[in-house]
């Protein structure tokens, strides 16, 4: 799910806000406070999102009690469309945390949503989800020509060895930061008075964090995004936020390594007689700096673009998403031989 982030989505979601408690009291007989709501002696969350890219024109998103709006809908002024849209998702929501397994194991209006839709008294209109958009529909028109150029560099680039694979990745990086480079070239205070849309996108669900991961998400770093680990039900997500293009490129950036950084592992454990978490750690982390260190050194002013663009970024974060934080990469234990493998 692709998240967007701006002052149009921060004013939609406060509506989205009201509108939520308000049938939460109303409808479903809950007391609401701040950011959750209690049901059976138990609070939940209100968690909202806008995505971008999504035919849905909404979703509940059990895994961290998500409700997320089509960006379509912030320009839709039909009121009592939008609160049916929204008695739509908490059905899904309460379905949830009445029947979890029921709701993990039907299809989205299974029998335990049409019984809890029932017992709540929410019209079969409601239920079956038969809201007209069409009058509201905004198309998103991107560029694809970047992506499609990284992408054939990966495609070239796909080997388990492992100076093939970082070759791949310098060259991408390189016309990433061309790419930034030239979107910014403008004066420092122009740039600086820019708004733009922040876009955030989960791009892989981790069981249990690893070195291999940390190593991912610093790499990212050097693709224009700010790389999040987001703790859920039972597992982690590795979460980029950033502008459109940079998102895009990142993610299939992310998947490639997180095969690829396997398999160099498989081949080179097996070549020079490497084993255990110590040694997988320290290979990851050998991979990462050796990438790092061959980065090629941005000159003055294009330091300070760079330099703008990422503060920028962090800036848009905290005023969009205060709830997110960036973490670091922990210290592990280390295998020299592992290490220099990588």
């Amino acid at each position: 799910m692709l998240k967007i982030y701006n002052e149009s989505t921060t004013l939609f979601l406060q509506r989205v806000d009201f509108l939520t408690k308000d049938i939460l009291k109303k409808i479903f007989t809950v007391s609401v406070g701040p950011k959750r709501f209690l049901f059976k002696d138990r609070y939940y969350p209100l968690h909202y999102a806008v995505m971008s890219e999504n035919k849905s024109i909404a979703y509940f998103q059990s895994e961290n009690y998500l409700l997320a709006f089509n960006e379509r809908l912030i320009s839709l002024l039909d009121e009592k469309l939008l609160r049916d849209i929204i008695t739509h998702e908490l059905t899904h929501y309460f379905s949830f945390i009445e029947s979890p397994l029921s709701f993990l194991k039907e299809k989205p209006h299974g029998e335990s949503f049409q019984l809890t839709g029932k017992k709540y008294g929410i019209s079969e209109m409601i239920l079956s989800a038969s809201f007209d958009l069409q009058a509201h529909e905004q198309e998103l028109k991107r560029k694809s020509k970047l992506v499609d150029q990284v992408q054939k560099l990966f495609r070239l680039g796909q080997s388990s060895e492992i100076h093939e694979a970082q070759s791949a990745l310098l060259m991408a990086n390189e016309l990433m930061r061309k790419y930034n480079l030239t979107l910014k070239a403008q004066n420092l205070s122009s740039l600086e008075n820019q708004r733009e849309d922040l876009y955030c996108l989960d791009i892989l669900k981790i069981k249990k964090n690893s070195a291999k991961y940390l190593a991912i998400s610093d790499i990212l770093k050097t693709f224009h995004v700010i790389p999040i680990f987001s703790k859920g039900q039972g597992q982690t997500t590795l979460q980029i936020t950033g502008d459109y293009e940079n998102i895009k490129l990142a993610e299939y950036i992310a998947n490639f390594l997180d095969y690829e950084m396997e398999q160099m592992w498989e081949n080179n454990k097996k070549e020079y007689g490497l084993s255990g978490i110590t040694a997988k750690n320290s290979f990851m982390h050998g991979i990462k700096d050796g990438y790092l260190k061959k980065i090629s050194t941005p000159q003055a002013k294009e330091k300070d673009l760079l330099f703008l663009k990422e503060k920028m970024l962090l800036k848009r974060i905290d005023l969009f998403m205060p709830h997110l934080s960036h973490k670091n990469s922990r210290a592990c234990s280390f295998d020299k031989k592992a290490y220099l493998e990588g």
